[in-house]
């Protein structure tokens, strides 16, 4: 990851934090694709890993006004 991606991201996770509709849908896309292929890994259900990318999904909505470091939102 380049240092100006890395930049980009941070910034569109401060401006989703700060109520951003725009910016936290774009996030969301990109978080969603990862979570998916991740629990569809341990998982090996598509169900299952679809239920979890929603729980992640909501959980990271209702917490990201609490997150201190925004170069650390997709780990």
């Amino acid at each position: 990851m380049g240092i100006n991606t890395l930049k980009k991201d941070i910034e569109l996770v401060f401006q989703a934090k700060w109520g951003d509709r725009e910016e936290w849908s774009t996030l969301l896309v990109d978080l969603q694709s990862k979570m998916y292929k991740t629990a569809l890994l341990y998982f090996h259900n598509q169900e299952d890993a679809l239920d979890i990318v929603q729980e992640t999904s909501l959980q990271v909505f209702l917490s990201i006004k609490h997150l201190r470091h925004p170069q650390y939102f997709d780990t």
